[in-house]
């Protein structure tokens, strides 16, 4: 054969099948061009000048190789769909005289003209806005200094790895695909799956088992610690129960209203019953597919947008004050020496100290031990069944510290002691630390201590006031940790800062250099350092959360097209015969719309239930970040939850017009 005859062919088919291909290359240069603008900018150099950037690069390695991993997947999937619509084609090739090496040289051509369009549409579009990107990236992290966008050589040979890898792999199963079929089979696979599917009730209960198990581990995780731990376990039951529900199911569900005459022998009911139940066994896993795709879309974007949006309200969790400055060593001389260091340091750089206050302080990790009451180091009962139930934080703080931070009255004697439970509601008399009982004198409601908004959204926390230092510092000495230093009270000051914003940061940075020096250990923290690489951090996982989303938002769309496509084909000829045994046109778009409606509606119906029982352990897991403004929370999951379903109406418009002209 003439040497240019397997690429004109190839090229022919491509063009011949450009309702399916197009969508397809675009998909693919897309991805690509996603790829490698985040596979680039993780690899900038630039990176190291940001406050935060190497961490940032190294989560950007990370979701760099996720979405490789997921466009594999996706593009294979994609392919597998492509290829069994073109079996009819490929068998009326070999009936017209083409054996199965012709037809190999012709795929070969077509993947061949596929991969050169999709790397070198998808790798340009990348150089040319990459810098766009890049541009945009640097905006939202709030980095003042711009930076070049490099072309990064090793970007573009891991994307070109990549998807040649994805492209061979295509090409391999298409290869299997039709070398094991035979030409009949090959020219009646349009007829394929016309066979009533079988309702297994035993698996549609196991998926509506799975999904409640999923929703109930989601709604009883009742700490943020907790929640991270149960959080992924959760997501496998809810997608193994999607899975199931959808692909079993829908079949028992549409079998039922089957048997129920009095709902299924009525004309709007019948060919709409009838037709989604011998369609539903090959779309369930499409549609699962669809719900799950976009479940993940609406919460990874409400997660990332209210991160970001989220920050100031997170630093004043974490920084009620400017700075704040811990040192091991709770002595009266060395709480002295820290705060002379402090004034001489705040004078040497022109910057005045206000609002300084401070307390004496020992935290000890502890497991509250049910209806005993009684607190034990955490340390000793690690291994314990309930651990991440009981585990506690306690401080212990002396008398005379809190009154002074509170500008309270209250007095104690040896043995008594003053209860704050923010997270629990503490109802005994007595509380046993160690083996040290105490009477708990009152149990405090309201209490303003500077630290109450960081460590306590994590995991429960109980402030114990104890009669003086001497008693905190016993029960450091014997319940603690190992390290004789830090077996007795430590001293945490807070304070905000007058002055030019260049003079703070170098108070703050002197001050910590000095106090490294008097008192090792120590360490000073600057609420603007933290806001930047907040920032940083924040507004990367909100970059890379937009790509993420746009990539599952571009498969869930060709998803519903090539559905919108294949459902169009499989009913054209249905429907033509409806109407030939007396169903008016009028009849036939009814049937068909309700049809739409019922299958291409219900993944966004399940996405919306699933991102409705994740609400309360997503917000538990913000909580670890600092993240504690549940109405902002709520807030950016209702905006993006409106904009990602008009969005998919919007989809959903368009592409059933395309089946409307395939069914006509």
């Amino acid at each position: 054969m003439n040497k240019v005859f397997y690429p004109k062919l190839a090229f022919l088919n491509l063009k011949k099948n450009h309702k399916t291909y197009v969508p397809y290359l675009f998909t693919c240069i897309l991805t690509v061009m996603l790829f490698y603008a985040l596979s680039a900018i993780g690899m900038n150099s630039g990176m190291e000048q940001i406050r935060g950037g190497t961490s940032i690069g190294t989560v950007m390695e990370w979701v760099t190789a996720l979405t490789g991993g997921f466009s594999l997947i996706f593009l294979f999937y994609t392919n597998s769909f492509l290829i069994k619509q073109r079996k009819k084609e490929l068998g009326l090739y070999q009936v017209m005289g083409m054996d199965k090496k012709n037809l190999s040289l012709m795929m070969l051509w077509e993947t061949l003209i596929t991969a050169v369009v999709s790397l070198g549409a998808g790798l340009l579009l990348g150089l040319a806005l990459g810098k766009l990107l890049f541009l945009i990236f640097l905006k939202i992290i709030h980095f003042p200094v711009p930076l070049d966008f490099a072309v990064e050589p090793e970007a573009l040979l891991q994307t070109v790895r990549l998807f040649l890898a994805v492209f061979l792999i295509n090409l391999l199963w298409n290869l299997f695909r039709v070398a094991r079929s035979g030409i009949t089979e090959l020219v009646g696979a349009s007829r394929a799956g016309e066979k009533e599917p079988r309702g297994k009730w035993l698996l549609a209960l196991l998926g509506l088992a799975s999904l409640g198990s999923g929703y109930y581990i989601a709604q009883t995780a009742d700490s943020p610690l907790k929640a991270v731990n149960v959080f992924f376990l959760a997501v496998i039951f809810v997608v193994i129960g999607t899975y199931l529900l959808f692909m079993t199911g829908s079949i028992v569900l549409l079998k039922a209203l089957k048997k129920n005459k009095n709902y299924y022998y009525k004309a709007k009911h019948f060919t709409a019953v009838s037709g989604m139940l011998y369609r539903m066994k090959q779309n369930a896993a499409g549609l699962a597919n669809i719900c799950i795709m976009s479940t993940v879309v609406i919460v990874v974007l409400s997660v990332c947008v209210c991160l970001y949006a989220g920050i100031e309200d997170s630093m004043k969790n974490q920084f009620p004050k400017d700075v704040s400055v811990g040192i091991p060593d709770g002595s009266d001389e060395a709480r002295t020496e820290a705060s002379r260091l402090i004034r001489e340091t705040a004078e040497e750089t022109g910057v005045k100290v206000t609002g300084e206050l401070g307390y004496r302080s020992f935290l000890l990790p502890c497991m509250l031990r049910g209806d005993t009451a009684m607190f034990g180091n955490a340390m000793d009962y690690g291994d314990e069944e309930g651990f991440t139930d009981s585990y506690r934080g306690m401080v212990l703080i002396p008398l005379e510290d809190y009154n002074a931070v509170t500008g309270g009255d209250e007095t104690l004697q040896q043995g008594e002691a003053l209860i704050y439970a923010p997270e629990d509601e503490y109802a005994y008399d007595t509380i046993l630390l160690g083996d040290v009982p105490y009477t708990v004198k009152k149990v405090l409601d309201n209490v303003s201590l500077v630290a109450d908004g960081t460590m306590s959204s994590v995991v429960g926390m109980f402030y114990v006031i104890l009669p003086d230092v001497n008693s905190v510092d016993s029960l450091a000495q014997e319940y603690g940790f190992s390290s004789e230093e830090l077996n007795h009270a430590g001293y945490d000051a807070w304070f905000d800062l007058e002055g030019d914003a260049g003079d703070k940061e170098n108070m703050v940075r002197l001050l910590g250099e000095k106090l490294a020096e008097e008192n090792p250990g120590s360490y000073v923290q600057y609420k603007e350092d933290y806001r930047q690489s907040t920032y940083v951090m924040n507004g990367g996982a909100l970059f890379m959360g937009i790509f993420v989303g746009a990539l599952f938002l571009i498969s869930t769309v060709l998803v519903i097209y090539y559905k919108q496509i294949s459902e169009g084909y499989d009913d054209r000829e249905n429907f033509q015969l409806m109407q030939k045994v007396g169903m008016d046109r009028r009849e036939v778009r009814r049937t068909i719309r309700s049809q739409i409606l019922a299958v291409f509606f219900l993944p966004l119906l399940g996405a919306f239930l699933h991102v409705a029982f994740a609400f309360r352990v997503m917000t538990m897991l913000l909580a670890v970040m600092y993240v504690l403004n549940v109405p902002l929370f709520l807030a950016c999951t209702a905006g993006v939850t409106a904009v990602f379903t008009l969005f998919y109406v919007v989809v959903y418009l368009l592409t059933s017009r395309e089946y409307y002209r395939i069914v006509r």
